[in-house]
């Protein structure tokens, strides 16, 4: 369980000793998904498509939601905070003992307002996170699912220190008009 910070901690502790040559992170998106912002079919609600709980605005999750929605959003919050401190992870690992770790970071990219004219929130808005990447020399990309024979196109962005993952796609971050 991966919420559980006893196990966060212990798998933290053991990439920033250099027990793991590879880490993929590939955080659940469900409380990050743009497609809460897009209707349901027919435009009804309906309890199998959630409503957002997060937008770029209020990317912890909005501050007057219901318990349950508040709820997702927290469990959303604490996945992406524990991948920003795998990240960090693999960077002292780096720093403190000279223990190269490839990283692959996994998430759906950030595509701006949605078709309803509001603006979901995505991991690759946090500033916290940029900075890792930035800072640390890391690759951001961005592609296509069905580059890989998937029957949809999800865009999706990438985030590694893996020498030639710029041939997933675009490299850079995602540049938003003034309107986003």
């Amino acid at each position: 369980d991966l919420l559980n910070p006893e196990i966060q901690s212990r798998v933290e502790r053991r990439i920033k000793d250099g027990k793991y040559d590879f880490v993929i992170i590939s955080p659940p998106c469900a409380s990050w998904s743009r497609a809460t912002y897009n209707p349901p079919p027919g435009g009804k609600p309906d309890r199998r498509y959630p409503s957002p709980c997060r937008s770029k605005t209020h990317p912890s999750g909005f501050p007057e939601a219901k318990p349950s929605t508040r709820r997702r959003a927290e469990q959303g919050n604490a996945f992406i905070h524990f991948a920003i401190r795998a990240l960090e992870a693999t960077v002292t690992a780096w720093k403190e003992r000279g223990q190269v770790v490839r990283v692959l970071l996994e998430h759906p990219e950030d595509l701006g307002r949605s078709r309803t004219g509001k603006d979901p929130g995505s991991i690759w808005q946090l500033s916290e996170l940029r900075a890792i990447i930035d800072d640390n020399g890391y690759i951001t990309v961005v592609g296509h699912q069905c580059q890989f024979e998937v029957d949809y196109s999800k865009p999706t962005r990438l985030a590694s220190n893996i020498s030639g993952i710029e041939k997933f796609g675009y490299v850079g971050w995602p540049v938003m008009s003034d309107n986003n």
